[in-house]
């Protein structure tokens, strides 16, 4: 009996045979490029979840601006954050801290992808804002507490990460005194600005002139310090060259602890 193979929904099975081994032979090329590795990082980075640092030698220490004016933005702002942060496979101790008015200690934890959505959720829900209900946010507030951090790091590089869409209410003379002061402390070694909206403002010239140019020039006009201000829209050339300073920075403090970790 000769059996006679008849086009089903127009087409043929000649055609859907040659039409699957195509799609086979781009899987297979796919696979051949490394696709299951790259697959298998992304697994391994997303639930890395260290309950100790892999480097003792740098520590970070992030701010969240907790005032309203940036409260539609922080969606946004939370995955800059998330990627800033997933420095796998290193794992420094990282502090989360809110601030506007004040500044205050949410928790400290071993910088992840797990260990850190949690917390980026709830800044994202969070609906407090400044607890004495007192709108505004005040910079040096978060730059007093991170020079009390610096002081109990010991040796360890103290890196500032300050979430924010950059508006602040400091009166400059003061912000830049307590620039200043964390500019003179030998392990202050960064600070990293993220999720700033300086469209059609004059935010981010603030921000330069009053934090960054203290901060990264000594005082004999050398460049000293790492600084990087990275705004919500097209920031991210800025936060990949922020990333690479601070992977950077803990490969140079603790290179046998990082190479364990890669292994």
């Amino acid at each position: 009996m000769r059996v006679q193979l008849t086009p089903q929904n127009g087409v043929s099975w000649g055609v859907k045979r040659v039409g699957w081994m195509l799609a086979l032979g781009c899987v297979l090329a796919l696979t051949g490029c490394g696709a299951v590795d790259q697959v298998k990082d992304q697994v391994t980075r997303e639930t890395f979840a260290p309950t100790q640092p892999t480097t003792n030698g740098v520590v970070m220490h992030v701010y969240l601006d907790r005032s309203g004016s940036a409260k539609d933005l922080r969606p946004e702002i939370s995955k800059q954050v998330m990627q800033l942060l997933d420095l796998y496979p290193n794992a420094p101790e990282v502090t989360l801290h809110w601030y506007s008015q004040e500044c205050k200690k949410i928790t400290t934890t071993v910088s992840s992808l797990p260990n850190l959505t949690g917390i980026m959720d709830d800044y994202v829900k969070d609906t407090n804002d400044d607890d004495k209900g007192i709108k505004g946010t005040n910079l040096s507030v978060a730059f007093r507490d991170l020079q009390t951090q610096a002081t109990r790091a010991g040796s360890a590089q103290v890196i500032g990460v300050f979430v924010t869409d950059g508006g602040f209410e400091d009166d400059q003379s003061v912000l830049g005194k307590e620039t200043e002061v964390l500019r003179d402390m030998p392990n202050v070694t960064t600070l990293v600005f993220i999720g700033l909206d300086a469209d059609g403002t004059t935010k981010l010239t603030t921000l330069d002139s009053v934090v960054r140019d203290r901060f990264v020039m000594g005082t004999g006009g050398e460049a000293q310090k790492q600084f990087f201000d990275i705004t919500l829209e097209n920031g991210g050339p800025k936060l990949d060259q922020a990333k690479s300073a601070i992977q950077g920075q803990i490969a140079s403090a603790t290179p046998a602890a990082t190479e364990s970790a890669a292994e």
